[in-house]
């Protein structure tokens, strides 16, 4: 796994479909498909069979959803952290000068 955003777009099985996946995600359908399947690609194996009307997660896409669940929910306390930094950076009464990280 070179990104853990990668587990992000498995977002797919929670949302029952490419397509609404990608509405929840703001993506394109065409860039999330691209994406599990460069994912696919550098695990070296499919992870849901899919066709034009529908898609199912092979026992392989079942490992890899709950684990996405599992980081995704690890990530919770650094994403927070991240909005909380950014909302700081707009704040005019902070002073970076004496701000430590």
């Amino acid at each position: 796994m070179q990104n853990l955003n990668d587990l992000d777009y498995f977002q797919v099985v929670d949302h029952g479909g490419f397509a609404p996946a990608a509405r929840a995600l703001a993506l394109a359908n065409s860039k999330l498909n691209r994406r599990i399947a460069a994912l696919e690609g550098r695990l070296g194996v499919r992870l849901i069979q899919r066709s034009t009307r529908q898609f199912s997660v092979n026992e392989v896409g079942d490992v890899v959803h709950a684990v996405s669940i599992k980081a995704r929910i690890a990530a919770l306390p650094a994403r927070a952290a991240r909005l909380s930094l950014i909302a700081m950076q707009d704040s005019p009464d902070l002073d970076w000068t004496r701000v430590a990280l």
